[in-house]
């Protein structure tokens, strides 16, 4: 007031001087006001003072202001008018609100005219305190969230801020103020069912004697009605609270719910944890509890149909039903062992939805009619029957002609995976420990056993019962186990095979092959003494030499009968060298030398014809291509067309190629033939033809080579491989067409037809 008095002061001095000539005062066109110091100073308030001390115009209102801040007008403070009035004089008004204890206030004296606003000096007051607000009423006394809350009473303030509103302890949004009418917003964070209202101004407080009383959620229904884990479910209803509602099924609290901006839905997944059966749908919002008319439903997984009823292994199945969950994750599909509800293979899932499932019937046997289930979160549907076709044989190949070792091909269909489900049998004998590869649903596999003990063979398949039984032939038989670890020292003589192992002191059999039956025989030697020894055997005998190069050296010669079963003492060998090679043929025996002198070995290679009719030696030729006998060794020799070969190996601790050489017994010359072994070769006659073996170093295999009648050229002959190893074995004709084989520890059989 005085700024602005000083102000229009100055414009009117002003005016004088521009205008003396007239000297003319302008008059003052507002009213002036006075403010005096605040008295009565109580508890319960205080008196302000002031003074209407020149006025022009009329005063249209006039009265105080006043705040806990130095500056004050009206629109942002407290104020009391006390009307209007014309003349001057003081003014008082008792102030009983918007006095807060102990703080410093302003007051100020205020005068209003049509056209200004005057105030009055400041003063500054320390207050005591005010009246506390008063709730005369309010309306409506019930409602809901939004809605708008009328306070009549008194004592209130009529600045924005200075009032607060509680419904019971929730703070509330004030829309309007003024001293005798407050109007609040019911908030959303009010949740319980009733509350009183308090009006907190300048540090006191008025409560209302009546209740407001919030409107009740409503619940209308819920869907779907029986479900499991994970489902989505909404609540339809009316007044739920955004942010303050809870939904219970029967006591488990659900987490995460949303309630909708209209607040009628609420929207949530069917949690995990609820026990099946039927469940109270609650919803709580505050002190109150709703609950749904009827109940949820809790349910485990359903299966009405699967189908195809019939599917073979690796083929798609679809599973209808309902109360599947959602997630395929969650869906464990079980098809159980046929007539065992506890085993069961875990199936792959394609794709599902809560109502429909599509799985892939897995590779393993389950039987024939197994079950399949669907489990939820440990929850086990009812199990349906699924038929799955018994495996179907085609054909065995090979069916003839079968190998020990070599493998078996067995096709069809509706084969499970996993051997461990097939067995095997050979002639009602279980093989190879029932063993069965599956290669596919249609093929599986064997290895053909070594033990077969007939070319005929019933071989039957089996898996949880009997498949089929099926004829098969093997050309290879194994008759009997050998007495020695040396197949070579074995030969056939008038259908009896005789093995002798005199390095073992002397032991001598012979095999009945009709009856399948071993006899020992008198013993080969007698002293045992002899570090080397060779055989020649013809129709009615044979004769073993015994040889040592100790001083004096070993060179004797027996002769064994076949009829008397006697061993006779012979003239010494001419030799007592090491025997590099023996063969007989016909009447004639052949053996390779080192040579000796009588002292020790001369590093030479002798050749010697042995006569059985005249039981006399003859020196036919020495070997000089090979000088270093302790390097080269004349594994075997044989005889062909009357011809004698030889194959010479040079060992120096790895196998390495064996050159072939050929003896012309008329020119008594020697000739390297164009072709080299790695392995040990003998002779086979069979069927009219002349073939040699070679038995192949590091493999269980012995090939096959035909020797030309003409040419002596040796080809790789029609003849099958031999799947046995004859290293140290020996092969020998019985009856014209079936070979025998003997290596190390057995006595095979081949037949060719089968």
């Amino acid at each position: 007031m005085m700024k602005i008095v000083r102000t229009i002061s100055f414009i009117t001095i002003s005016t004088v001087f521009l205008t003396c000539t007239e000297e003319k005062v302008t008059p003052r066109a507002y009213p002036r006001v006075l403010t005096h110091p605040v008295t009565n100073i109580t508890p319960g308030g205080a008196t302000f003072n002031g003074e209407l001390f020149f006025t022009s115009v009329e005063v249209i209102d006039y009265g105080f202001v006043w705040s806990d801040a130095p500056s004050q007008q009206l629109g942002n403070t407290d104020y009391v008018s006390l009307g209007s009035r014309s003349n001057t004089g003081t003014f008082s008004a008792k102030i009983e609100r918007s006095l807060e204890e102990g703080k410093t206030h302003y007051v100020r004296a205020y005068a209003q005219s049509a056209e200004n606003t005057v105030y009055g000096p400041v003063q500054e007051f320390v207050s005591l305190g005010s009246k506390a607000p008063s709730i005369e009423d309010f309306e409506p006394k019930t409602g809901t969230w939004g809605d708008t809350i009328q306070i009549k009473g008194k004592n209130f303030s009529q600045v924005s801020g200075k009032n607060r509103v509680l419904l019971e302890d929730v703070e509330t949004q004030i829309v309007f103020n003024s001293d005798t009418l407050l109007k609040i917003v019911v908030p959303q964070s009010f949740i319980n069912s009733i509350g009183k209202i308090k009006v907190v101004v300048a540090g006191n407080s008025g409560e209302s004697s009546d209740f407001f009383e919030l409107e009740s959620a409503l619940i209308n229904g819920f869907k779907p009605d029986s479900a499991n884990y994970g489902v989505p479910f909404s609540i339809t209803g009316s007044l739920f609270s955004k942010n303050f509602t809870k939904v219970y099924f029967n006591d488990v609290e659900i987490n995460a719910v949303t309630v909708n901006d209209s607040l009628n839905i609420i929207t949530f997944e069917v949690p995990k944890g609820l026990t099946v059966g039927f469940q109270d749908v609650k919803v709580v919002i505050g002190d109150r509890t709703i609950t749904a008319a009827k109940q949820f439903f809790r349910a485990t997984p359903i299966i009405k149909m699967v189908d195809p009823e019939s599917a073979t292994y690796g083929e798609t199945v679809t599973i209808t039903g309902k109360y599947f969950a959602p997630d395929i994750n969650e869906n464990s599909v079980r098809l159980y062992f046929e007539g065992d509800p506890i085993r069961y293979h875990e199936v792959q899932k394609v794709e599902s939805s809560t109502t429909r499932i599509l799985a892939k019937i897995p590779n393993q046997y389950v039987g024939y009619a197994p079950k399949i289930g669907v489990t939820v979160n440990n929850d086990n549907s009812n199990n349906v029957l699924l038929n799955i076709p018994k495996p179907f044989i085609e054909s065995i190949i090979p069916s003839s002609g079968l190998l020990p070792g070599s493998k078996v091909l067995i096709t069809g269909r509706n084969f499970p995976m996993g051997g461990s489900a097939f067995e095997l049998y050979v002639n009602g004998v279980r093989i190879n420990n029932g063993t069965v590869a599956v290669n596919s649903h249609e093929e599986l596999s064997f290895n053909f056993p070594s033990d077969a003990e007939s070319h005929s063979i019933q071989l039957s398949v089996n898996m949880a019962g009997k498949i089929g039984d099926f004829d098969i032939t093997t050309s290879y038989v194994p008759l009997t186990k050998t007495k020695t670890s040396y197949g070579s020292r074995s030969f056939l003589n008038f259908g009896d095979i005789y093995q002798y192992n005199p390095s073992d002191g002397g032991p001598f059999w012979k095999y009945n092959l009709a009856s399948n039956s071993w006899s020992e025989l008198p013993a080969v030697s007698e002293s045992g003494n002899g570090k080397n020894f060779f055989v020649l055997h013809f129709d009615g005998a044979m004769y073993m030499g015994e040889q040592s190069v100790v001083n004096p050296p070993i060179k004797n010669f027996r002769k064994y009968t076949f009829a008397a079963n006697t061993w006779e003492q012979k003239t010494s060998i001419p030799n007592a060298g090491i025997t590099m090679a023996s063969y007989s043929v016909g009447d004639y025996g052949y053996v390779m030398w080192a040579g000796h002198d009588g002292v020790s070995l001369t590093g030479k290679f002798e050749l010697w014809k042995f006569d059985s009719a005249t039981e006399s030696w003859s020196f036919l030729a020495p070997f000089t291509h090979e000088t270093n006998y302790r390097s080269q060794s004349f594994a075997i020799s044989f005889v062909s067309y009357g011809e004698l070969f030889y194959t010479v190996a040079n060992y120096d601790g790895k196998p390495a190629p064996e050159p072939l050489w050929h003896f012309n017994l008329e020119t008594l010359e020697w000739s390297k033939k164009d072709m080299d072994f790695l392995s040990d070769i003998q002779h086979v006659p069979y069927n009219g033809k002349s073939y040699i073996l070679a038995n192949e170093y590091g493999t269980n295999n012995s090939r096959i080579y035909e020797i030309d009648k003409t040419s002596l050229e040796m080809t790789p002959s029609e003849f099958p491989d031999i799947p046995i190893s004859l290293l140290k074995g020996k092969a020998i004709i019985e009856n014209g067409n079936k070979l025998l084989l003997i290596n190390q520890n057995t006595i095979w059989e081949y037949d060719p037809q089968y």
